[in-house]
């Protein structure tokens, strides 16, 4: 009768361990993924406000262009300008933050990144 009871009581031991593993199993799996979500979360908050000003510079890039295209007056391919001499950029050819030569339809300079509209 007493072996009855010790297999019994090993038994019922074995089974809440048994219990107690898969429950420890269902919340590591919960855990899991409430990190994962967390982290997607925190994933998100970073690249969505990138990604809007992405879109927004492309948004000013595109209209300083059209703009820029617009303004350009329209020259024969075989005509030459005297606007300008050949040679050394003029002191509107230049970034006004680093001296370095730009081109007329810039909207940033290419060496400093400085802002030209």
């Amino acid at each position: 009768m007493l072996t009855q009871q010790y297999f019994s009581a090993y038994s019922n031991a074995v089974d809440n361990a048994e219990r107690g593993k898969s429950g420890q199993r269902i919340q590591h799996a919960v855990d899991l993924f409430m990190a994962f979500s967390a982290l997607m979360i925190f994933v998100l908050a970073i690249i969505v406000p990138i990604l809007v000003q992405v879109e927004r510079n492309t948004r000013i890039f595109t209209a300083n262009a059209g703009t820029v295209a617009a303004s350009a007056p329209e020259r024969d391919a075989g005509s030459v300008s005297t606007d300008q001499p050949t040679g050394a950029p003029s002191k509107a050819e230049l970034c006004p933050n680093c001296q370095q030569p730009i081109s007329a339809g810039d909207a940033f300079c290419g060496h400093c990144g400085q802002r030209l509209t």
